[in-house]
């Protein structure tokens, strides 16, 4: 996964490399900073690069955010992923979102959870109300949630963080939380540390599409038409 927001527009996504590849917005990002993403220029991004997953390109305003999933899903040949958050659970106006976006997609995000200043419990409030909707029926993206509490009490299909980027971003670690001498100390390269850190996540991974397997649940790869 990358962000089309980082990249920049002249970039080469990555997409090529992996088997499954989707490309975010960055429309948060962007918003925090002030700044427009073009919506046009984000769909010629999407069609100049063969993008087949990509995330919507989500604002401030609801309303927006629906008009750019549509100018997206028309524009382009790329399945666009409608994202459903936590704001639009609290608004009673749009809380029935989810049920049109389940009723309309086999694949959606849910997002919206970082940075808003909600208690753990308003975040499981939201997350039970999510999937007594989506089920083991739509696939669900968890954008920014890698918690093992998370993965572990709902049924996720995939999901991202940067949580294995903290090595070299903030000296913390996953795999040496009880010796953080050896993240720091300088005679050990941030690549090496990185590459560890990226073989735990790869373990959780099993770890927990293993888990769902025994309750059940395992999930096919995705369809790129709607349902």
């Amino acid at each position: 996964m990358q962000s089309y927001f980082t990249l920049g527009e002249r970039a080469i996504p990555a997409n090529k490399e992996f088997d499954y590849y989707m490309l975010d917005s960055g429309g948060y990002s962007a918003r925090v900073r002030g700044i427009e993403i073009s919506v046009k220029k984000y769909a010629e991004f999407l069609n100049k690069h063969k993008i087949k997953y990509a995330f919507n390109l989500d604002t401030a305003s609801v309303p927006e955010t629906l008009k750019n999933q549509k100018y997206l899903e028309d524009n382009t040949e790329t399945y666009i992923i409608p994202i459903y958050h936590t704001s639009d659970w609290l608004d009673p106006q749009y809380r029935d979102l989810i049920e049109k976006y389940t009723k309309s997609y086999p694949f959606i995000g849910l997002g919206g959870m970082a940075g808003v200043g909600l208690d753990r419990q308003t975040h499981l409030k939201f997350l039970d109300y999510c999937f007594s909707y989506t089920k083991d029926k739509v696939k669900v993206h968890g954008l920014g949630m890698t918690s093992n509490s998370l993965l572990k009490r709902y049924p996720f299909f995939s999901v991202d963080s940067t949580s294995w980027q903290r090595s070299a971003r903030f000296a913390t670690s996953r795999v040496y939380s009880n010796d953080m001498a050896k993240v720091r100390a300088r005679k050990r390269h941030f690549l090496e540390n990185m590459e560890e850190e990226s073989k735990y996540w790869i373990s959780i991974q099993e770890e927990i599409t293993e888990l769902w397997k025994r309750r059940g649940i395992t999930w096919n790869n995705v369809r790129r038409e709607n349902a």
